[in-house]
């Protein structure tokens, strides 16, 4: 999960640096990219709270993460 939340913003960066392609406004996959930003920048601070004050709920956490990134990748555009 830390790995993505790193690759994730280096891709955004390179893709600045590099003046990669321009999304269109209908793209789906713009909304998708803001949606595992947002997952990730959630997701890491909850799964390590859950550690510090209750170890045993961190598998719950992680279910909640996966449910809630299905979710969004299955939803209806």
């Amino acid at each position: 999960m830390l790995e993505g939340a790193s690759a994730l913003a280096m891709a955004f960066g390179l893709q600045k640096l590099l003046g990669g392609p321009h999304e269109h406004a209908e793209n789906p996959l713009s909304s998708l990219s803001v949606y595992l930003a947002v997952t990730q920048t959630v997701a890491i601070p909850a799964a390590v709270l859950t550690y510090m004050q209750t170890p045993t709920f961190v598998p719950a956490v992680f279910a909640a993460i996966v449910d809630d990134h299905s979710a969004q990748c299955v939803a209806p555009i």
